[in-house]
């Protein structure tokens, strides 16, 4: 019944797209997509290295960095330690030049390495070689396919570069998707592959590629001939839609032309099977036969003569490398069309690919262009006097936002550096901040799962079947003993047969090998992030508390990544924005949660995806550990970016809560801290690791809750299954018992740490109640409003503080009691914090 048949159809469309789609059966499985990542990585350690050299510096975290000595260099590269004298954390506009130069040591290197790695896949698998050898027989000389091949393998050139560009970015940049964008082209175009645009019956090859497939299937068309009696049509149509209209749909334009070329194809293999029939000859003979036959007639050998004669086209006349159109024309935009039409010209050159390369990431990447660093004052300037009359300048707070006042006071610090030169444009400084910072190991570890699962479940598949999925026999003398039992479990198997039995078998197969790649890559991608669980594990204040959500967040999206790679180039999900279906986009999703990292996207897209509020990547922890380091060894009176941190890292949390006076008082917090070190030209290095030490004290674990309760943000009333915008969102999906149950561990460790806090005085108990007030509205669905900073008649007198040698013990292994235990003199909570580091180490901080 009709019906019924449809059912049958809509059923197997799973199966055909994943056939079509999936990943090709090689060698070293998805080699492209491993040696690209491997590539990459090794680029990637290489310039790191070379800039631990130049510049005498070895990054360890955001803001961190420890000296590489000279005698550590190996001898040969000594002569370059050091020729680049950088002070890391210094705002100065040539400190900042310098810093995006060590920015892009390695991303250089990556994009290198994963341009090199793409080609060595194709040197592997003999493509490159094919290529070369064309190029010496000459352009003009070569047959239709292999015109066909020559044009298709040098599209992906100029993708291949652009894939290197973008493959240079982190996941928090947002660029993976841009990335994905060239490199699954680049990889089609050099693997003869066609890219699905919505018909399955195109299938996913090229057309010198698809004339050798569809020339190795007639003769299951042809045994079915012998059965029946009669050569159906359906091998006839698919060589048509699959060879002939890329290459001539310009010259076959009209329903009746494509026709009438099926029916010349049609009657080609009529005349081959009936000349062949004859004289009772056997079955397997005539199918022999007429392979043969049809193979010397549209193989590679013999198709230009027969397009001649039996179909009236000129074969230089065709469309070469059209079976991705649109690639095709990208290449002609560029400025090489001569591969493409009236016969293959040697390549002219690309000069036009540099400004592509820009043009392509400038849609998204200007809009961060002022992102960081806009004043969002009237005049959009930076003006002195409207500082406070403070140590310190900072703007006035009255009748400005959060936003407002950060960006202001960030304009302000800008201006102490005019006439030193001029900085890196913003796009300059957010490119370089975009950049790989630490090696791509979930790349390569996911790329390494892929090609493992997808190797271990194919050749599974295939002793099973007997076949693999390039339909030829396994060879059963290499089947592991202990796999024996295995061999032909799947009886009455014929890849090439056109039954439905045979089609679901081919489906299964593809299933079986397809869902092999998927749990390699969650494989992978578990390994690459074991340490964050464990980094993660035992939570107790607020920055331990965040990242774990993320985590939660991270590992739905594993999901996501692992089930979009199962699906190639052909498959051509790398074009549809969607988690789930795009790779690249998953996989940045999956990182940047496991990181704990926002997106840096401008123009509203870092708040729609990660919740942020600029265009930073950071997050509280990796904020505030930044901070400490920044605020420790900056050499500036007033930093640059006190103000801007603490906006990137408060506002995702407190949102329409946070006002300018919050920004205001926690800036207060780090200079009262930083002024007790430093001096004009900054910190002492010999006062430095004091100096961090004490700003950790203070915006690290117990102290951090202390000083938002001061500042009148309560951390109680953050709503977990809240943060993290749209990434937070899926993330979210199916786990948010968990994320609740997240929130309410803190709020319980909250509310037994203010116990604590009150005891010692560093609250007072109405600040306290109302931290608990908070947590209870907050658990009903409703707002507690944000109070002001707490006023020097408020803070309450030090506790005595207890001394018991007991006690003592006990604090080196509990931040919360050693805090408390150090907060021994009466006054600001802030400066007990900063005056026991007196106690602890006069000599080290001196007079």
């Amino acid at each position: 019944m009709v019906w019924q048949d449809k059912i049958k159809q809509a059923l197997e469309l799973p199966g055909k797209f994943l056939v079509n789609g999936g990943h090709a059966q090689q060698a070293i499985p998805s080699q492209h997509r491993l040696f690209n990542a491997a590539g990459m990585g090794a680029g990637w350690w290489v310039m790191d290295q070379m800039r631990h050299i130049v510049f005498g510096l070895k990054m360890k975290s955001e803001g961190e960095y420890e000296e590489v000595k000279r005698e550590d260099v190996p001898e040969p590269l000594r002569f370059l330690h050091k020729t680049i004298d950088w002070d890391p954390l210094s705002d100065s506009p040539k400190d900042q030049w310098k810093k995006l130069v060590y920015e892009l040591f390695p991303g250089m290197g990556a994009g290198a390495g994963a341009v090199l790695g793409s080609m060595y896949a194709f040197e592997l698998n003999g493509r490159a070689q094919q290529f070369k050898a064309n190029e010496l027989k000459g352009w003009d000389k070569l047959k239709l396919l292999d015109a066909d091949f020559a044009a298709q393998y040098a599209m992906s050139k100029p993708l291949r570069i652009l894939s290197g560009i973008f493959g240079t970015f982190s996941a928090a940049s947002g660029l993976t998707f841009l990335y994905g964008l060239t490199l699954n082209p680049a990889f089609s175009s050099a693997a003869g592959t066609r890219v699905f645009r919505g018909s399955l019956s195109k299938g996913n090859l090229a057309p010198h590629r698809a004339a050798e497939a569809e020339i190795g299937m007639i003769g299951a068309y042809i045994d079915e001939a012998v059965k029946t009696g009669k050569v159906s049509d359906v091998w006839a149509q698919k060589f048509f839609d699959r060879v002939l209209e890329p290459l001539f749909g310009h010259e076959l334009k009209t329903p009746e032309d494509q026709a009438k070329a099926v029916g010349t194809l049609q009657s080609i293999v009529e005349e081959s099977y009936q000349k062949y029939n004859q004289n009772g000859r056997p079955a397997k003979e005539i199918t022999e036969a007429v392979t043969k036959d049809i193979k010397e007639k549209l193989g590679n050998s013999g198709i230009d003569e027969t397009l001649k004669k039996r179909f009236g086209l000129d074969p230089k006349k065709a469309n070469f490398g059209n079976a991705n159109p649109m690639i095709r024309k990208f290449y002609e935009a560029i400025g090489s069309p001569g591969m493409l039409k009236g016969g293959p010209e040697k390549q002219t050159s690309s000069s036009a690919l540099p400004l592509l390369g820009a043009a392509a990431g400038a849609g998204i990447i200007a809009s961060t262009v002022g992102a960081k660093g806009k004043s969002t004052s009237a005049d959009g300037s930076a003006d002195s006097d409207n500082a406070t009359a403070t140590q310190h300048q900072s703007p006035d707070v009255s009748g400005k936002t959060a936003e407002q006042y950060a960006m202001e006071a960030l304009a302000l610090h800008k201006a102490q550096y005019q006439g030193q030169g001029t900085a890196p444009p913003d796009l300059l400084k957010w490119i370089g901040e975009a950049e790989l910072a630490v090696f791509p190991q979930h790349r390569l570890d996911c790329a390494i799962g892929l090609t493992a699962g997808l190797a271990s479940a194919g050749n599974l598949a295939a002793i099973a079947t007997g076949y693999g999925l390039d339909k030829k026999p396994v060879d059963a003398a290499k089947i592991p003993t202990f796999l024996q039992g295995l061999k032909g479990v799947i009886k009455d198997f014929n890849p090439k047969g056109l039954r439905s039995r045979d089609r679901w078998i081919t489906y299964a197969q593809w299933g079986i090998y397809s869902l092999g790649g998927l749990l390699g890559v969650r494989a992978g991608s578990e390994i690459a992030y074991k340490n964050v669980k464990v980094k993660n594990k035992n939570p107790h204040y607020l920055e331990d508390y965040l990242p774990r959500v993320s985590m939660h967040q991270g590992d739905n999206w594993s999901w996501l990544s692992s089930t979009s790679a199962m699906l190639a180039s052909a498959s051509g999900l790398w074009t549809v924005p969607i988690p789930g279906l795009n790779y690249g986009l998953s996989l940045a999703g999956r990182t940047t949660s496991m990181q704990d990292r926002n997106f840096m996207l401008g123009g509203g897209l870092n708040h729609m995806l990660s919740g942020a509020s600029t265009t930073s990547f950071m997050r509280l922890r990796e904020g505030v550990n930044y901070m400490c380091h920044y605020a420790a060894e900056n050499p500036a009176k007033d930093p640059t970016d006190i103000e801007y941190l603490a906006y990137t890292v408060l506002e995702p949390l407190f949102k329409d809560q946070l006002k300018a006076e919050h920004i205001q008082r926690f800036t207060e917090a780090v200079h009262e801290v930083r002024d007790h070190y430093w001096q004009p030209g900054g910190i002492p290095k010999e006062k430095r690791e004091e100096a961090l030490a004490a700003m950790r004290e203070v915006f690290t674990g117990p102290g951090l809750e202390v000083l938002l309760i001061d500042v009148g943000l309560n951390p109680g009333t953050i709503q977990f299954e809240k943060l993290n915008g749209m990434v937070g969102k899926i993330g979210n999906v199916g786990i948010s018992n968990q994320i609740k149950g997240e929130q309410i561990a803190y709020q319980h460790a909250l509310e037994e740490h203010l116990s604590t806090y009150v005891a010692q005085g560093m609250i007072t108990q109405e600040r306290a109640d109302w931290v608990k007030e908070g947590i209870a509205l907050t658990n009903r669905g409703e707002k507690q409003p944000a109070l002001a900073p707490t006023t020097k008649e408020e803070t309450p007198p030090s506790a005595e503080p207890e001394q018991s040698k007991k006690f003592t013990d006990k604090v080196k292994n509990n931040p919360l009691e050693e805090l408390v235990t150090l907060s021994e003199k009466p006054g600001d909570w802030r400066d007990a914090a900063r005056l026991s580091k007196e106690k602890l180490a006069p000599a080290a901080i001196g007079g």
